[in-house]
């Protein structure tokens, strides 16, 4: 099942203090709804330390509160707890009794305690049971997965831009880019990945065992970049007619080869059997300008094998 997640960031006022202003319409509700219409599953990213805001929140330490909130004393301390209690709880049981949310994407979890993560796993348990919590409710990056925080979370969401070279033991998502950006630069410096190598990344991530979550940033008026646009087209290509391809470990096939297709074409690939030993005989040209994928078919299912 296909899933879209909004970035919904901790910043934007809550009903009771005209959240829907000067937007005047309910855009969760309207994206919610669309995405119940075409059977994808809905998600919204929050993120209390992205909160600029509110000199309470838990934001970037780059950022001084006294630069951005200059009515502030020097000597202000922050009340972290009550910025949660009083607001960041507030707007995630606004967010889950309101609107039928599949994934609750948490960021950047600064200063993040296992009471303040109990308190926000425990008000979306309460009205979406059903509801996957990614890992950085409470921690961030694979090192720091631990067996005594895995009950505050359901996968883990690994680094930044990062694809792994190896099968992960974990349930895990791969946070990936268009670009060399997450956000949308219409000046500056940025560049974009080829096709290939987004195929190639995405590859990589599910032959690890994950799921891979590829970004893009709309542009100022809302719309998606064109160039982004043209890069899933040729992905959803490639997944149409290869997508049935995953990672399958057959450290010994014996003498159960029947047949090695090109998935993207039908056509056979040529190989010879010694014993367990399968070789394959590739053309000089890929068959696929991005990934090339075969097709291995079995004469008897593993299962019955001895």
């Amino acid at each position: 099942m296909t899933l879209i997640f909004i970035w919904l960031i901790a910043f934007q006022r809550t009903r009771t203090a005209n959240w829907l202003i000067p937007f005047k319409r309910d855009i969760i509700r309207e994206l919610s709804d669309a995405c119940q219409r075409h059977g994808l599953r809905f998600g919204v990213y929050y993120s209390y330390a992205q909160d600029w805001d509110d000199p309470n929140s838990s934001f970037d330490a780059r950022f001084h509160r006294c630069d951005i909130h200059h009515h502030l004393p020097a000597d202000f301390e922050r009340d972290l707890d009550g910025y949660i209690a009083g607001k960041a709880l507030p707007q995630i049981e606004e967010l889950v009794s309101n609107y039928p949310i599949d994934l609750l994407w948490f960021d950047t979890p600064k200063d993040m305690t296992f009471d303040r993560a109990a308190k926000l796993r425990d008000t979306i348990r309460r009205h979406r049971p059903n509801c996957l919590i990614n890992s950085r409710i409470f921690t961030w990056g694979i090192g720091r997965i631990e067996q005594e925080n895995l009950e505050f979370f359901d996968y883990v969401s690994i680094g930044d831009l990062e694809v792994p070279d190896r099968k992960l033991p974990i349930y895990f998502e791969s946070l990936d880019s268009v670009g060399s950006f997450y956000g949308y630069k219409a000046h500056g410096e940025f560049s974009y990945h080829t096709p290939g190598k987004l195929i190639q990344r995405m590859v990589r991530t599910v032959c690890a065992g994950g799921n891979y979550l590829l970004n893009c940033g709309p542009m100022g008026d809302g719309r998606l970049d064109p160039e982004a646009v043209r890069l899933y087209g040729i992905i959803g290509e490639w997944m149409r007619l290869s997508g049935e391809s995953g990672s399958i470990s057959l450290p010994d096939m014996g003498a159960g080869v029947l047949q090695i297709l090109f998935l993207f074409s039908g056509a056979p690939c040529t190989f010879t059997q010694e014993g367990g030993t399968v070789v394959f005989a590739l053309p000089e040209e890929p068959v696929n300008e991005y990934n090339s994928v075969l097709e291995i078919r079995l004469k008897a299912p593993l299962e019955s094998r001895e």
